[in-house]
């Protein structure tokens, strides 16, 4: 099988950032989803790390071939559509995921149907104080969406409100450098982490 190549050390902080959280707030015996499971650095981090109850959920079938594909949970569906129960996990991750074909009420109807009370949910995006339009560029055949500090804004507000989730910690929105150069857009990431109530 050839290796895949997985990980960007430019684009690796927030996975250093949900590893650190994962590591001060989720037991490793917890049951872990993982949204958008291709190529995800998170899923075998938390692996290496000890956690052993893992799911991961892609719609792209090469998933199976992943790392710890015999150790790790790996489901080929839609997110949207998937077959987990209610209150299945105990935590959700979602990292560089939902700004391909974001759908507010989609994700986080599932994120909080998915999660346990005082499950925890950790995502990262695509994201710049400013608004960076993505109009007409596609990403895995979905629409890609840069989020501006005032979409992140309205999404916490939005969340907080309709999906029993609270924002865990201080809203902090510096960023100096754009690190990121991806279809001709310099931009960096959000990380955000929510508390199922």
């Amino acid at each position: 099988m050839p290796i895949l190549n997985i990980g960007d050390f430019r684009k690796s902080w927030d996975i250093l950032n949900t590893v650190n959280f994962f590591n001060d707030n989720v037991d490793k015996q917890s049951k872990i989803l993982d949204v958008g499971s291709w190529h995800s650095e998170i899923i075998l981090s938390l692996h290496k790390m000890g956690y052993r109850d893992l799911y991961g959920i892609d719609i792209n079938p090469m998933v199976k071939k992943m790392p710890f594909s015999s150790q790790i949970n790996y489901h080929v569906e839609n997110f949207f559509n998937n077959s987990f129960s209610d209150k299945s996990f105990d935590a959700i991750t979602a990292i560089s995921t939902i700004e391909h074909g974001y759908d507010e009420e989609k994700y986080f109807t599932e994120f909080s149907r998915l999660l346990k009370k005082d499950g925890k949910l950790v995502i990262s995006f695509d994201y710049w104080k400013q608004k960076i339009e993505t109009n007409g560029i596609k990403m895995f055949d979905l629409d890609w969406k840069i989020f501006s500090e005032n979409e992140v804004n309205i999404m916490i507000k939005n969340v907080e409100k309709k999906y029993d989730l609270a924002l865990i910690g201080e809203r902090n929105f510096f960023s100096e450098n754009k690190v990121i150069d991806c279809a001709g857009k310099n931009y960096t990431f959000a990380w955000l982490s929510f508390n199922k109530i």
